[in-house]
């Protein structure tokens, strides 16, 4: 039993730690834009994301293992060039799938702060609305978005101090 509760301790520690490296060094992202499909569908898009970035290599591979353990989804480390003398090579994790990122969220949140926390909660409330809306989902079982969505949306923009871009609120007031 002892082996257990070391094991559950460590999860929860590793946990901990991925929550402050996201904290520090992560990017929630739920960015509201205009379609731009070729078949002519009008209206916005929502696309989320969480991002970790960082020079040190060990950290990435250290988030990485935690991040897959938590979602049961690959990630891929993405490597970005040095952009200058002295400068080290960045490097991303990434998720932008809804389930991975719910997960993610969901396990990282309780051990997160400020603004950072509240962003998370928004979007873990945000993509549960649009997995509730499932049952009311267009062929390609894309749920529709429905005025609770939009509000949660407005709510993160406002959670940033930002605005929802003009092209898009003109669409969302059609």
């Amino acid at each position: 039993m002892k082996d257990a509760t070391m094991g559950n301790q460590q999860e929860i520690a590793d946990i901990a730690w991925l929550a402050g490296m996201l904290n520090g060094d992560g990017c929630f992202s739920l960015k509201v834009r205009k379609r731009n499909d070729k078949v002519k569908r009008k209206g916005a898009q929502v696309d989320l994301s969480v991002t970790l970035t960082q020079t040190d290599g060990s950290i990435i591979e250290k988030a990485k293992a935690i991040m897959e353990r938590i979602t049961g989804m690959n990630t891929y480390i993405v490597e970005y060039p040095p952009c200058g003398a002295g400068k080290n090579t960045k490097m991303n994790l990434r998720y932008s799938k809804m389930q991975a990122i719910r997960k993610l969220l969901k396990a990282v949140e309780p051990f997160m702060v400020g603004n950072k926390a509240a962003r998370a909660r928004l979007i873990i409330e945000y993509i549960d609305r649009r997995l509730s809306l499932s049952d009311i989902a267009t062929k390609k079982k894309n749920p529709l978005y429905d005025k609770v969505s939009w509000a949660l949306v407005e709510k993160y923009y406002e959670a940033q101090g930002k605005e929802i871009p003009k092209d898009v609120s003109e669409l969302l007031r059609d």
